[in-house]
């Protein structure tokens, strides 16, 4: 939970300093409809639009999507300035799919190596078990 104690205040600005948290920031999201509030820390920031009372405001499900994605992720801050257009402010969701098929594509090379790399370790344990004798 974030409170006002974590916040810097300068002139009409407030600022939300993540750091204050004490916690890892790569698991960290600040949702706000200020960009200018997570300035300090714009990887983890996604703006969102400001709700006016409009019944087919469908920011908040699609803003759930992408929430879901970076959960997966192990670092946000790796995929936020992807998500983000950081001239307009606004998060750009079509890029989402796109994100989530990279991540995937990482993934699955990630555990490839990963398994490659227990196969090579056995192979020289084995290696040495015989060459020992």
């Amino acid at each position: 939970m974030y409170w006002r104690d974590h916040c810097i205040f300068q002139g009409r600005n407030i600022f939300k300093n993540l750091a204050l948290l004490g916690t890892d920031l790569k698991n960290v999201i600040l949702v706000d409809n200020n960009p200018v509030t997570f300035s300090l820390q714009p990887e983890n920031g996604l703006p969102i639009l400001s709700w006016e009372g409009n019944a087919d405001d469908n920011e908040l499900s699609k803003l759930s999507e992408v929430l879901i994605f970076l959960a997966e992720v192990e670092d946000v801050r790796q995929y936020i300035p992807h998500l983000v257009d950081p001239a307009k402010k606004v998060i750009l969701y079509e890029k989402l799919d796109s994100l989530r098929k990279e991540y995937k594509r990482l993934k699955i090379s990630k555990n490839s190596n990963e398994n490659l790399n227990k196969e090579e370790e056995a192979l020289k344990n084995f290696y040495l078990k015989f060459s020992v004798s």
